[in-house]
Formats: C-alpha cells, sequence, structure tokens
C-alpha cells in the first residue's frame, strides 16, 4: 500500500500536475512503464494514477456519482479514437486527431477544475478534519491527564470510602448502644418524671407552709424585739435599783457584821454560862440518882419531871436536848463552838443563831433593822446556836 503523505504535499504535486497539463508540452509522454514505476511516490492512491495515465494519453475520464473512480473507468475507450493512417490524406486526420485532442483538453481542463475545486473543497475539509483531530488529540490527552488525576482521586476517595465505612460502622455500633442508653434513659426520665410531680406538689405545699412560718417569724420576731425592748428597759430599771440597793445592802451587812461580832462575844459568855449550869444540873441528877431507890422511881419521877421542866425553862433550855448521861454534852458543845467560828459561804445554807435560813432569803433580799430585830426581840428566846421548838 502507498505510503500516506500530508495534505499539504499532496496539494503541491497537485497543482504541478495541473501546471505540466496546461504546458505546451503536455503532449511529450514519458514511457509508460517508467510513468508507472513513479506514480506510487507521487500519488498516493490508484485514482490519481489512472487521472495522470489517461491525461498522458488524452482520453477522456468517466467519473462516477460517488466519486471513486477505477482503473477501467479512467481508461480511453481506443474505439472512440479515429483510426490513423499514415498514408495519403494523412494531413486530414491529423488535423481530425488534433481537433478530438484538442476538445478532449477543453473537456478535460473542465474536468480539472471542477476536480480543483473539488479537491479544493475536501483539501479544506480535510484540513479542518486533521484541525479537529489536533484538537481532539490535544483534548484527548488533556482528559487523559484529566482522567489519571480523576483516577489518583478516585483511589483517594475510595481509600476514604473505605476508612468513611469503617467509620460508619463505628458510629453504629455507638448509635446503637446510644439508642439502648436513650431508651434507658427514657425509662429513667419517666420515672423522674413521675418523681417531679410528687416533688413539686410537695414544693407547693412546702412554699405554702414556708409562707405561713415566715409570717408567723415575722410576727414572733416582732413580739420578741418587744419583748427584749421591755426586759431591756425592766433591766436597765433593775440596774439602777440594784446600784442603790447595793449601796444600802452594804452599810447594812456592815451594820450585821457588828451585830455579829457582839452577838458572837454574847454567845461565848452564854456557852460558859450554860456549860457551868449544865454541870451542875448533872451533878443534882447524879445525886438524885444515888439518892432515889429503884423502888421509888415510878413514884419520884413525875414530881422529878416537873422540877426538871421548870429548871429547863428557866434557864431556856429545851427538855429534849437534856443530856440522858453524864459528861457527853461537852464534846458537842466544842463542835458547836467550831462551826460558830466558821460559817459558810453560801447564804442559802448557812444558818443563823437563831435556828433559821437567812433573813435575805426569807423576805426576798430584804435584810431587817438590826436595832429593830434586838429590840423586839422577846427576852424568852432560846440560846444561840440551839434550835427553837417553832
Amino acid at each position: 500500500m502507498a505510503e500516506n503523505t500530508s495534505p499539504t504535499k499532496l496539494g503541491q504535486q497537485y497543482n504541478l500536475h495541473v501546471m505540466n497539463m496546461q504546458s505546451p508540452n503536455r503532449f511529450d509522454f514519458e514511457n509508460e512503464d517508467t510513468r508507472n514505476s513513479t506514480s506510487g511516490s507521487v500519488y498516493g492512491t490508484d485514482n490519481e494514477r489512472d487521472i495522470w495515465s489517461a491525461n498522458a494519453r488524452g482520453t477522456p475520464l468517466s467519473f462516477s456519482s460517488s466519486g471513486n473512480n477505477d482503473g477501467d473507468s479512467a481508461k480511453a475507450d481506443a474505439s472512440t479514437l479515429p483510426s490513423a493512417s499514415f498514408g495519403g490524406g494523412g494531413s486530414n486526420i491529423s488535423s481530425k486527431v488534433i481537433e478530438s485532442l484538442n476538445v478532449q483538453v477543453d473537456t478535460l481542463s473542465n474536468t480539472n477544475l471542477q476536480l480543483t475545486s473539488q479537491y479544493q473543497e475536501v483539501l479544506k475539509k480535510l484540513q479542518d478534519a486533521v484541525d479537529r483531530e489536533a484538537e481532539w488529540s490535544e483534548t484527548v490527552s488533556k482528559l487523559q491527564v484529566h482522567n489519571r488525576e480523576i483516577n489518583t482521586a478516585l483511589e483517594d476517595k475510595t481509600a476514604e470510602l473505605k476508612e468513611c465505612d469503617n467509620n460508619l460502622l463505628a458510629i453504629k455500633k455507638e448509635y446503637e448502644q446510644i439508642t439502648t442508653e436513650n431508651s434507658k434513659l427514657a425509662s429513667d426520665y419517666k420515672e423522674l418524671s413521675k418523681s417531679l410531680g410528687s416533688l413539686r406538689g410537695q414544693y407547693a405545699k412546702s412554699k405554702i407552709r414556708k409562707n405561713i412560718l415566715q409570717s408567723l417569724q415575722e410576727e414572733y420576731k416582732q413580739a420578741c424585739n418587744d419583748e427584749i425592748e421591755a426586759v431591756r428597759n425592766n433591766l436597765d430599771m433593775v440596774e439602777s435599783k440594784i446600784g442603790h440597793y447595793n449601796s444600802d445592802e452594804k452599810q447594812k451587812l456592815d451594820d450585821i457584821l457588828d451585830a455579829h461580832s457582839v452577838l458572837e462575844k454574847e454567845v461565848t459568855s452564854r456557852k460558859l454560862e450554860n456549860e457551868t449550869a449544865i454541870e451542875e444540873l448533872e451533878t443534882k441528877w447524879n445525886d438524885l440518882s444515888t439518892k432515889v431507890h429503884l423502888e421509888s422511881i415510878t413514884e419520884h419521877y413525875s414530881s422529878f419531871k416537873s422540877e426538871l421542866t421548870e429548871l429547863c425553862e428557866k434557864m431556856d433550855i429545851p427538855v429534849k436536848q437534856f443530856p440522858q448521861t453524864t459528861r457527853n454534852r461537852t464534846p458537842n458543845m466544842v463542835m458547836e463552838r467550831s462551826r460558830f467560828r466558821k460559817p459558810t459561804p453560801d447564804a442559802s445554807k448557812r444558818a443563823s443563831f437563831y435556828g433559821i435560813t437567812s433573813p435575805m432569803l426569807q423576805q426576798g433580799f430584804k435584810i431587817p433593822d438590826v436595832a429593830s430585830s434586838s429590840a423586839g426581840k422577846p427576852k424568852n428566846s432560846v440560846l444561840p446556836g440551839v434550835k427553837s421548838k417553832r
């Protein structure tokens, strides 16, 4: 098969062929063998070689409607050519041949013009096709590059898709766990909603109670403030009274201490007198007990008791405290004397010489006047240190 040539080179060869056909030496033909041997390198197809041989021979060409000219259709019909004889009348024949050849040349020239226009159209279409092919090739190369980029991106996206699938599986597991937790939370929420309803009811009740308690607290606070104010006023009054009372009590206490010293001296002297009287009574008792016979004790008991009672009344001694045996009263008297010398500091527990508690406690912190109490004292009062029968 003949090698393909570019459209530009093919057009140049065709134009050269047309110029040769229109030159004066157009009837100088080459050897057919030489022409056939070189036509393959000049024309790329069988149709072009047929056109060249027909033009060289001066044979008219017949073209099919499809534009494909076979070698048989391009060859000249030998029957149409006049027979040449080189005898007499050869000049007429030559002129006829030349005329016929000129007609054929004109026909071929017209045909050549038509072919030239067709060739230019085909060449233009071919050039357009080549341009489109170049554009398409460039587009294809770009698309190939883009395709490689897309393939690379597709591989990346595929890897990302696999990673997304793995992430999706993990997310599905997490979703299942979260769904389970949400169901648990929903049940817990229902229970909490029920508890919240009861708590809200309790809160409303507690709020009402709180308001009531607040109002009561305000009232109680106001009452307490009023009481505190009253107590403060009373306290101020008491403090003022206590101030005056302390000054008076101090003076009274000094008077009591002076009276106490006087009474202590009197008690000491009376104790000595009592001891002497008791000793005398014990002596008399012993004398009487020795003189009186046991059989006459019952008879003399009443008279003795009356005498003893009289004697005790004269000496201001209670009968129940009269000693039953001799020499047993002296130690008790010594103990009583020691108790008088060390009085207790507690006023509520300290007994006076008259057998009663402190007059301050009995009379509401009011100490009686010593002078008036001593002035109104009866003569038959009990001795100091001895409790009264009353």
